[in-house]
């Protein structure tokens, strides 16, 4: 119909009519094109939202679980500190409590990587759809814990190569032992250790392989837990903004010595 028109016009020499019909052709298909980028460009800020939606509750459960691992394993470094200068014979008492000889006999103990799986993150990188993201900061954010958590993953598995099973090395120093425990749900037994103090004072290849250890674990509740902690609170905040979602509250900080 539009053609026989133009054409028709064009017979006639009615260059206002070709013009005109021209004019309502080309505007006819730039408000398609325009109509059809609006309703894409509004599908993908849904899509966005919705991952991160997703992302705020994988986030929240994830930090929730890494306060509970975190917990054991600050305390193991407080009394690894604590039993370091009393073996190295640099201050303190003369013996070595129950709790700071377990903490040397496990001071290798979950040494690697922590939780750090956040699928809608990663869902949201490989996709793209993080351009499309409109907060500068929330973007950023997300940028940032993905680089982090690279960090962290390469660190801890550094850490995990490093780290020394005191008892296998050492078992004149520390001794792994197992005590009659009722309250035990498995087998009715639970982990023990012995230590030998005099041994551990007298043996300079333990003594660095203690400190060792301590150093490594050390960078893993620093680094592997609070480096990536604070990026995984930041970008839950972040989003909490952009989403308007009500303020959640964080875990419990645990601060390492």
């Amino acid at each position: 119909m539009i053609l026989a028109r133009i054409s028709k016009a064009i017979r006639e020499q009615n260059w206002f009519a070709v013009v005109l019909e021209f004019v309502i052709v080309v505007s006819g298909v730039f408000l398609a094109f325009q109509v059809s980028t609006w309703s894409n460009e509004a599908d993908r800020r849904a899509y966005v939202r919705d991952v991160l939606g997703r992302l705020h509750g994988e986030l929240s459960s994830l930090a929730e679980v890494r306060a509970r691992l975190l917990e054991p394993r600050a305390d193991r470094l407080a009394r690894l500190l604590e039993a370091r200068p009393v073996i190295m014979e640099a201050g303190g008492p003369d013996t070595l409590s129950d709790a700071d000889c377990f903490s040397i006999a496990v001071s290798h103990y979950g040494i690697g990587n922590s939780p750090d799986a956040f699928p809608s993150l990663d869902e949201l990188v490989s996709s793209g759809a993080v351009e499309a993201i409109r907060s500068e900061a929330l973007r950023h954010r997300a940028m940032q814990l993905y680089s982090k958590r690279t960090a962290v993953r390469t660190r801890s598995a550094v850490d995990a190569g490093r780290v020394v099973n005191l008892p296998q090395e050492y078992p004149d120093a520390v001794r792994a032992t197992l005590f009659a425990d009722p309250e035990d749900e498995e087998d009715g037994y639970s982990r023990g250790a012995a230590c030998d103090l005099a041994v551990m004072r007298s043996d300079t290849s333990f003594q660095a392989a203690l400190i060792e250890n301590t150093e490594i674990l050390w960078t893993h509740v620093d680094f592997t837990y609070g480096f990536l902690d604070d990026a995984i609170e930041a970008l839950r905040v972040a989003i909490e903004a952009e989403l308007d979602l009500p303020r959640s509250s964080a875990p419990e900080d645990e601060t390492a010595p």
